[in-house]
């Protein structure tokens, strides 16, 4: 009885002299320390037949006291109360039967088996979210934003023959196939630098950039009306003997060229001061060589000629023979009613200005 506390100390009584008043035991005291006693004993009131740790837990109810007297709980830790509650590791809750709609706790097992039900939503917003594979039926309208992993082949109707096929793969080939109206075939062309192969240009064709680039190797065509070769360039003309080769000293030379398939257009400027050559002369140096076509003379004309000695009553005239690089120079009469030509002997020091044309 740990809460009874003595109210009379008997034993001091007991160390009093004899006669002395205070060492005789009054009734009051008596009933006083009674009193005690039966309200101690009230305070540790003892019940018989309790389970095992019922005691324990009814002078120290907490959560452990109460499981260790209960036999058949359910987990562990805290006891749980109704309201907000927080439950610790893996509780387990019963699986609602499906299309349940009651407040009842939703397990995962239930929510796990929920996703493959079919639901039908009517007039619902849904903020961001995740359909995994779902089917979506014909909705009759509706507009799709960020949408990814649409199937192109099953996922857009009224797409033409062969739409679908390009849209995955973009290749020129399979937009060939898509379309039905196109002409050519081979890769798809854009603007900026084309390379066409065998193109057939009808009407009129323009060309905005001004220019057409022809390959720096020829490639030639047996076709009569196929143009198939564009140059323009520079070459160097040079005075040779026919006897001696020699060199020249020169003042200045200037030689051009454009070749327009077969044909080579020229144009040449020769200032000399000096020649160590002899023999007869001619202009080598062209920048193709002519064509072979026996007795073909491809004329040379000239617009100056200067301190060039000529024979009396003659002119220069000059042409190109077949399978040549050189212009032959002849000095030409017309005396007596008739033309004759001569071999021109080789001179040192003049200036001529010629132009011509001829075919490789």
């Amino acid at each position: 009885m740990t809460s009874y506390t003595k109210t009379t100390d008997f034993e001091s009584k007991d160390a009093l002299v004899t006669g002395n008043p205070s060492k005789t035991i009054k009734g009051q005291e008596i009933d006083d320390e009674f009193d005690a006693l039966q309200a101690a004993d009230a305070d540790n009131v003892k019940i018989s037949s309790l389970g095992t740790g019922v005691n324990t837990f009814l002078t120290t109810p907490s959560s452990a006291n109460l499981a260790a007297a209960v036999t058949d709980e359910t987990g562990s830790g805290s006891l749980v109360f109704a309201t907000s509650p927080t439950l610790a590791g893996t509780p387990l809750a019963p699986t609602a039967a499906a299309d349940t709609n009651t407040t009842q706790i939703a397990n995962t097992a239930h929510v796990f088996a929920e996703r493959t039900n079919t639901a039908t939503l009517t007039n619902k917003t849904l903020t961001s979210p995740v359909l995994t594979t779902p089917t979506l039926g014909t909705p009759a309208s509706g507009t799709l934003t960020n949408c990814t992993g649409l199937p192109i082949s099953t996922g857009i109707s009224g797409l033409g023959t062969g739409v679908a096929t390009f849209l995955a793969t973009p290749s020129s080939a399979n937009l060939a196939s898509a379309v039905t109206g196109e002409t050519g075939s081979g890769a798809l062309v854009f603007g900026t630098s084309p390379t066409l192969s065998g193109a057939t240009l009808s009407g009129t064709t323009g060309l905005t950039g001004g220019q057409i680039a022809f390959p720096a190797v020829q490639s030639a065509s047996a076709d009569a009306n196929t143009l198939d070769d564009y140059e323009e360039g520079t070459w160097t003309p040079a005075i040779t003997g026919t006897g001696t080769a020699g060199a020249g000293t020169y003042n200045n030379v200037i030689g051009r060229y454009t070749k327009i398939g077969r044909v080579v257009h020229y144009t040449g400027r020769i200032n000399m001061s000096a020649h160590t050559g002899s023999g007869n002369m001619v202009i080598s140096g062209l920048p193709f060589t002519s064509e072979s076509v026996t007795a073909v003379r491809n004329v040379t004309t000239f617009s100056e000629v200067t301190n060039l000695t000529l024979p009396a009553n003659t002119d220069i005239s000059g042409y190109i023979l077949e399978n040549t690089s050189q212009i032959i120079l002849n000095s030409r009469s017309t005396a007596g009613g008739s033309v004759s030509e001569s071999a021109l002997a080789l001179d040192t020091a003049f200036i001529l200005v010629f132009s011509g044309s001829y075919n490789i």
